[in-house]
């Protein structure tokens, strides 16, 4: 269902597809693509995306955009729709392609359903996120686990320590290192960084039925309850292991815990890809070394996103390009590359499978245990729903006077007005 804010905000641009476009495409076989993949791992990502199309005869000019786990980039690209200057190819994750699918922005891939084996090789869930009304309209790349827990090796072979397997055990862990002196959990004090550590806690305090209510339905006795509430105030207790916090990227957390500076990080595993990077320069293939180790956070949940790319009507790409593009970055050797470099698994499940035990882990979690949509990662809901997320829980867990029964009334309230 579409929320009025979001109606108002495509109106506008919907309009824009009748109109002749006035952006400069004299050089048909140049293609923009916009993203958010900016850091070291990041950015190797796309280099072999770039790779792959430029083998098709494209010239691909790179529109990375920085910042806020892809906050910025999809209001860039809400502004350069409206201004009738989309671009070719760009990344958009999760309900929202429905909801631009629906107004008739994309490419619809049935044709290369028809031609190649990527759609008949999904999972169900990876499917229904690329799809409107059975027809897929966005090419899944890669899968990553949110709920991950990095920790230094040599940290806890010293200690003597091995993944807690309980809320209880884990904090006797970061009392273990805080008392050695060692910083316990590694994190920066962005809005979305602060949201993904609240939902991997969420999703190891409540139920996935009440995650489900909370995060996918925004249902206001769900978030009014009391896994709610615990799930807040354990989000809030981990300040308490962690240095003062500032404004950073998630790889400097990354780093200090690559180096011993600090025990732990609470991060997807993209943070594998980053390590992997740092040691090997992301050589397909390779292993990171035993300075890290990694694990699922203690759960029976794999709480999930997939990263994917869209065609927009309005480039310079025919039907024809667009299948050819679809099959080069839906076959399972470019799935399987895209996705050890990026530090996920292949959106194919027939793609060949990293050589990283987490990595691994997580194509078999995700194949057995219950999965869970990543809001922050834009699995669960729209941009509207996230964002309202995303601050209320930044505001809370940066002002220890807030109260939880209150923060639970005003968040519930909140959703409730987009609905």
């Amino acid at each position: 269902m579409m929320t009025t804010g979001w109606r108002i905000s495509v109106a506008a641009i919907v309009l824009s597809l009748a109109a002749p476009s006035y952006a400069d495409r004299s050089a048909e076989t140049t293609l923009e693509v916009l993203h958010w993949w900016t850091s070291a791992s990041e950015h190797a990502a796309a280099e072999l995306l770039r790779e792959a199309m430029e083998e098709e005869g494209y010239r691909i000019t790179d529109y990375a955009i920085v910042g806020g786990a892809g906050e910025g980039a999809v209001k860039v690209l809400k502004a350069r729709v409206l201004l009738d200057d989309a671009p070719d190819i760009a990344q958009i994750i999760g309900p929202s392609i429905r909801n631009w699918a629906e107004l008739g922005f994309f490419h619809s891939l049935a044709g290369s359903q028809d031609n190649h084996t990527l759609f008949d090789n999904l999972s169900s869930p990876v499917f229904d996120l690329v799809a409107y009304e059975e027809q897929p309209f966005a090419v899944p790349l890669a899968i990553h686990r949110v709920n991950t827990l990095i920790f230094n090796q040599t940290l806890f072979d010293k200690f003597g320590l091995e993944p807690a397997v309980d809320w209880a055990s884990w904090l006797e862990q970061l009392d273990l290192l805080q008392q050695a002196g060692i910083v316990p959990l590694a994190h920066s004090n962005q809005p979305w960084q602060n949201a993904t550590l609240f939902e991997t806690v969420l999703a190891v305090t409540a139920s996935p039925d009440t995650y489900h209510q909370i995060m996918i339905e925004q249902d206001s006795s769900a978030l009014l309850g009391e896994e709610m509430a615990l799930s807040l105030t354990r989000f809030r207790q981990l300040k308490s292991y962690m240095q003062p916090l500032r404004n950073s990227d998630w790889s400097e957390a990354t780093r200090q815990v690559f180096e011993g500076k600090a025990g732990m990080q609470l991060m997807g595993d993209w943070a594998l890809g980053e390590v992997l990077q740092w040691q090997t320069g992301g050589l397909v293939g390779s292993q990171i070394d035993n300075q890290i180790g990694c694990s699922a956070f203690f759960s029976q949940q794999h709480l999930y996103s997939v990263d994917s790319l869209v065609f927009f009507r309005s480039g310079s790409l025919t039907e024809g390009a667009v299948q050819r593009l679809v099959q080069k970055l839906g076959d399972s050797d470019f799935q399987y590359r895209f996705a050890q470099v990026k530090g996920a698994i292949p959106a194919r499940q027939d793609a060949a499978l990293s050589v990283q035990p987490c990595l691994a882990a997580s194509a078999r979690d995700f194949e057995q245990q219950t999965r869970l949509p990543s809001l922050v990662h834009r699995t669960a809901a729209i941009e509207e729903v996230r964002n309202v997320f995303i601050h209320a829980l930044h505001r809370f867990f940066n002002d220890d006077t807030q109260d939880i029964k209150l923060t639970q009334t005003r968040l519930a309230a909140e959703l409730r007005a987009l609905q």
